[in-house]
C-alpha cells in the first residue's frame, strides 16, 4: 500500500474529520483531495484560492480575494476601514488618477509611513509599512512583478484581531501579536534576528527591512546594539503566524452586539465561512471600536484548539452534504 504524503495543516484535519464521518477521501496529491458522500463531492486544497470550505461560493471568494473591491464595498456599507487608495502599478491596466505616478502624489499628501500591499495576495505576502520614497519605489517594483494593483493605506497602530464565523455565527476570536525579538543583555539586534529566523527555519525577518530600520532609528539603536535583558523590539509590521507572530486572548465567546455586527458583514459578502481581520480601539465586544482590515474566505484555524478546528470542519462538511442538491 502506497504511503500517504504529509498533508498541510488544514487538509490533514479535513481528512481526519472526513474519515471519522464515513466520507470517502481520494488523494490527488499532497495539496489537493476530493471528499465524497453519496452523490455529492468537493475538491479541497491547501492553496488559499481553493481552500477547504465548499459552502463558500466561487463569486464570494473572488470578491474577498480582491482587497480593493472589498474595502470599497465595506466603505459603501458604512463599515470603518483604513484610510487609503488603490493604484495600478503595471501597464496591464490603468485608470486616470490611479496610475503609478499618482502613488507618489498621494503619499506626499498623506505623509510617511504608509502601509503598502498587493491587491491579491495571501499570508501578507509583500505587505509592509514603508517609511521613505526610496523604499516606496523599491517596494512598488516588487509588487508590480507580482500583480497590477497596489493598496496604499494609513499605518494603523492598534491591536489586531481575527474573528471567524460560519454562516454568520461566531466561532472564535484571538488577538494577533507582531513578531518581536527579546533582549538577553548579551546578543546584538543582528544576532537576535538571526536566532529568530533560525527558530522559524526560514529567513522571514531582514535586519535592513524598512520596518526594522525605522524601529531602530526611533529607539536610537542600530543592528549592533545590545538589547537589555527583557527589552523587546518589534521586527515586522504584520502579525501573521508564518512571520513569527503570536496570539493572545483566544476566546469562543463574544457580545451579542458584535454577533449582530459580524452577521451583517457575512451577509454583505455572502461569505458563509469567513475570517475577519480587524483593528480595535478597545474591546471587540463593542463593534464601534473596530476597523476592518481584510475579509478572508479560507481562515487557517492555526490559532484554535484541535477540537475546535475539527468541530468547524465537521460543521461545514455537514452543511455541504446535507443541503439539497439543486
Amino acid at each position: 500500500m502506497e504511503k500517504e504524503p504529509n498533508f498541510p495543516f488544514l487538509l490533514q484535519y479535513l481528512i481526519e474529520v472526513s474519515r471519522k464521518s464515513n466520507y470517502e477521501v481520494d488523494v490527488i496529491d499532497r495539496n489537493l483531495i476530493r471528499v465524497s458522500y453519496n452523490t455529492k463531492s468537493f475538491l479541497a486544497g491547501a492553496n488559499g484560492d481553493v481552500g477547504i470550505n465548499p459552502i463558500n461560493s466561487h463569486f464570494a471568494c473572488e470578491i474577498a480575494n480582491d482587497k480593493a473591491r472589498t474595502i470599497s464595498i465595506l466603505r459603501e456599507e458604512g463599515f470603518r476601514v483604513p484610510t487609503g487608495e488603490h493604484f495600478f502599478v503595471s501597464d496591464i491596466y490603468s485608470e486616470k488618477g490611479k496610475e503609478l505616478k499618482d502613488v507618489f502624489h498621494y503619499v506626499k499628501s498623506v505623509g510617511f509611513p504608509v502601509f503598502v500591499k498587493p491587491n491579491r495576495s495571501s499570508a501578507a505576502k509583500l505587505a509592509e509599512a514603508v517609511y521613505s520614497e526610496e523604499k516606496l519605489k523599491e517596494h512598488l517594483d516588487k509588487i508590480a512583478r507580482f500583480g497590477s494593483i497596489v493598496l496604499v493605506q494609513e499605518v494603523v497602530n492598534l491591536p489586531e484581531y481575527r474573528i471567524v464565523t460560519v454562516d454568520g455565527e461566531f466561532q472564535y476570536s484571538c488577538k494577533k501579536v507582531n513578531p518581536r525579538i527579546v533582549g538577553d543583555g548579551v546578543k546584538t539586534v543582528y544576532e537576535l534576528i538571526h536566532d529568530f529566523n533560525d527558530k522559524l527555519d526560514k529567513n522571514v525577518i531582514e535586519v535592513d527591512s524598512h520596518f526594522v530600520r525605522a524601529q531602530l532609528e526611533h529607539r536610537k539603536l542600530n543592528s549592533n546594539s545590545i538589547l537589555e535583558e527583557g527589552d523587546s523590539l518589534p521586527v515586522a509590521s504584520i502579525a501573521n503566524l508564518w512571520a513569527g507572530g503570536g496570539i493572545t486572548d483566544y476566546s469562543e465567546t463574544i457580545s451579542n452586539a458584535t454577533k449582530k455586527w459580524i452577521k451583517k458583514v457575512s451577509r454583505v459578502f455572502n461569505l458563509r465561512v469567513m475570517g475577519l481581520d480587524v483593528f480595535a480601539e478597545g474591546s471587540i465586544n463593542n463593534p464601534g471600536n473596530m476597523i476592518i482590515l481584510e475579509v478572508n474566505h479560507n481562515p487557517g484555524h492555526k490559532v484554535a484548539p484541535p477540537e475546535k478546528v475539527q468541530k468547524i470542519i465537521k460543521l461545514v462538511c455537514q452543511k455541504y452534504f446535507n443541503e439539497m442538491i439543486r
